[in-house]
């Protein structure tokens, strides 16, 4: 089994989905996985094949035998008049309208009575009725490890050799920098930073437990009060990891300047002793710079720590949108 962090799945999928080998991905739940599958592998796909390609998403554990093999009709055979029975295309088995399908099975190991039809759809690339898969289709599925107390079942042999296996490891780093590209919150991601064990971390007495998918739900409450963001995290991450939240937001507001202060007096506002809660008024910087305010803020952010103003001084620099003033005045931090 080859083994990836989530940042490097799409490489290790690809190469597979575009030589029509189906892809068994086995990763924690909230990691990732169908996020890469509908959003990195569907446009790959597109550019691979020329074709549009339409995205099915097939949740396994909640199907019915039926939804693989079709409805049963009865009629009469139009040469001799007899009775026959004649079965229905199945539900998961898309229609064939020239595009590719990439068919996304996912919690395939959730239902052990599925796993005949499966084989038939996997290795034969037909439903349990007869009618073959459209003429360009991937197939690709996903599973969680047993030790994740998800209830999945370990697929039999036949149905098990025809896939590439991969297993998805969790990654504290490649959950921050999906953050830092889909911009969200700073101080959600500098949190995560300074408690990387707090990325994904299951729980046997609340339902609500972190995951990367979601802490993207939490970044969505982060323009609330402090209270209205521990209240909202601790339905979606649980209570405990909501209130060490708060307490960090809440720390941090009192060891960050405003940002109009840093503006104001450059050489006179406050400098966080925290390195993550320096690197949270870095990115503010970062994201609030302009022709205006250059000068004042890289004039703060020579007083950081050199290597978070480096760090940050980086992202601004090769921020195409920014005028090459402020690249300029941002390129006198780097180290």
């Amino acid at each position: 089994m080859l083994e990836v962090n989530i940042g490097g799945l799409a490489d290790a999928m690809m190469p597979f989905v575009e030589r029509d080998i189906p892809v068994l991905i086995e990763g924690e739940t909230g990691i990732g996985k169908t996020y890469i599958a509908r959003n990195v592998i569907k446009p790959a796909l597109e550019e691979f094949s020329g074709l549009p390609v339409d995205y099915h998403d097939i949740r396994v554990s909640g199907l019915l035998p039926e939804d693989f093999t079709g409805i049963p009709d009865k009629t009469n055979d139009p040469v001799t008049g007899e009775p026959i029975v004649r079965w229905a295309r199945s539900a998961v088995n898309p229609v064939d309208n020239g595009k590719m399908h990439l068919i996304a099975l996912e919690e395939i190991t959730h239902n052990r009575a599925l796993f005949a039809p499966l084989y038939r759809f996997v290795a034969e690339r037909e439903d349990a009725a007869g009618y073959k898969l459209p003429k360009n289709h991937r197939i690709i599925a996903a599973c969680n490890p047993r030790s994740d107390q998800s209830g999945d079942a370990k697929l039999f042999k036949a149905l098990e050799r025809r896939f590439a296996h991969i297993r998805v490891r969790t990654s504290n780093m490649d959950t921050v920098n999906f953050g830092k590209e889909n911009n969200w919150d700073v101080r959600l991601l500098a949190f995560l930073k300074k408690y990387p064990e707090l990325n994904h971390k299951m729980s046997n007495e609340d339902p609500a437990w972190p995951t990367p998918s979601r802490w993207e739900q939490v970044n969505k409450f982060m323009n609330l009060s402090i209270p209205q963001i521990e209240s909202a995290a601790s339905a979606i991450v649980g209570k405990g990891v909501a209130m060490k939240f708060a307490a960090e937001i809440d720390a941090m507001v009192s060891n960050i300047p405003r940002l109009a202060e840093v503006a104001s007096n450059p050489m006179t506002a406050k400098v966080p002793d925290d390195d993550q809660h320096q690197l949270v008024i870095a990115r503010m910087l970062s994201r609030a710079i302009s022709v205006n305010n250059a000068e004042a803020f890289v004039t703060y952010m020579r007083r950081l720590s050199p290597d978070i103003a480096s760090l940050v001084a980086n992202d601004i620099v090769n921020d195409m949108r920014l005028p090459y003033r402020v690249i300029d005045l941002a390129r006198t931090l780097i180290s």
